[in-house]
């Protein structure tokens, strides 16, 4: 899974922040705050993302990084704490297609 120890981070503090919370899609318009369903939904779709595929990783990195402008902008952590979680996953190797 791309970028798994970030998503499963942010599974986790929405779970804090909103109990309960249920994964939906959501027509987030521009200069607006996605609520954090559509987060979670958005996790959940990276999740499946084909992690042999160059193409998908591209497409995973550029929906991570929305997340984390999101998930910033919610005040669901700081950019200190997303660069924290995105070198871990990059130390493990989460940030790449499985043959690279």
């Amino acid at each position: 899974m791309f970028y798994k120890n970030t998503l499963t981070a942010l599974r986790e503090k929405i779970n804090k922040i909103e109990p309960g919370c249920v994964a939906i899609y959501a027509d987030v318009q521009p200069n607006t705050i996605a609520p954090l369903s559509y987060l979670l939904w958005m996790c959940n779709e990276v999740a499946k993302m084909d992690t042999n595929s160059i193409d998908e990783c591209a497409k995973a990195g550029r929906w991570v990084g929305w997340i984390f402008a999101h998930a910033e902008l919610s005040g669901v952590w700081d950019n200190n704490h997303t660069r924290d979680l995105v070198r871990e996953d990059r130390r493990l190797g989460y940030d790449k297609p499985h043959q690279f």
